[in-house]
């Protein structure tokens, strides 16, 4: 049993959750990236209603709007104990498949997969017939449920601990290649101001959309604002190249 209380479970879960979206929105930053834009806690499509909506954590489109994924994304207090089953995989994507037309249907988890969980995935990797005979064993008859199956997608992730690590490690890639020093404070500030927006947007505070301008304004944050926020500038090595020494000569200065 569990030793934590109900209320920190939840709000663990919901970290978790908001962590991997970020992730997520962080992959818009790459130049190969096909991410347009991703919905936090929403699919985005027009005509969803609130229900088709109720299983969707995250919805993930194409610069053209094409929906590349749908995503539930849910953590376990316990990952090395628990697994995740066959019956387990197949309710999460019966339930976003009520979002049509999907690339792909994805369940990220700190869980890994049972010995059923790792029969059916194998079956969805394999597609074919075996695939198909196994959908009408279970007596799965509905066609877009059965489409959504074939794109099925389990996506085992680590901690939010390691993950806002490695989010972190990312970031600060991305700063660097952009020549803006960025220390370990400084993108560790800078992750929690993203997380952050997430959040908002799952909340539906300022919509629940996040495009590749809005990522770029975050990324484009200056040091001068990280470093007022830190009280200390922390960019750790110096890009670029050296100032050459000052010949002006300063009272108080030893000079040799």
């Amino acid at each position: 049993m569990s030793d934590i209380d109900g209320g920190r479970e939840a709000a663990r879960g919901f970290h978790f959750q908001y962590v991997v979206s970020a992730s997520r929105v962080l992959e818009m930053a790459y130049r190969n990236s096909r991410i347009g834009h991703v919905h936090v806690e929403q699919s985005g499509v027009a005509n969803a209603t609130v229900a088709d909506d109720q299983a969707v954590d995250l919805s993930v489109h194409s610069v053209d709007g094409q929906i590349l994924s749908v995503v539930q994304i849910k953590s376990v207090a316990n990952p090395e104990g628990s697994t995740v089953s066959a019956g387990r995989i197949l309710s999460i994507i019966e339930s976003l498949a009520r979002i049509p037309n999907a690339e792909s249907y994805e369940y990220v988890t700190n869980a890994k997969l049972g010995p059923s969980g790792e029969s059916l995935m194998a079956l969805i990797i394999g597609g074919g017939r075996e695939l198909e005979t196994e959908m009408d064993r279970l007596q799965i008859k509905v066609p877009h449920v059965r489409a959504a199956i074939r794109r099925g997608r389990f996506i085992q992730v680590s901690d939010a601990v390691t993950l806002r690590r490695e989010f972190r490690f990312r970031l600060r890639d991305i700063r660097l290649a952009q020549r803006v020093g960025t220390g370990v404070d400084s993108s560790e500030l800078l992750s929690a101001f993203i997380i952050d927006k997430v959040t908002q947007a799952a909340a539906g505070l300022r919509g629940t959309e996040i495009d590749r301008e809005t990522l770029r304004g975050w990324l484009s944050t200056k040091p001068a604002a990280i470093a007022s926020a830190l009280g200390d500038y922390d960019w750790g090595n110096i890009v670029g190249t050296w100032p050459a020494p000052s010949t002006v000569l300063r009272e108080g200065v030893a000079v040799s």
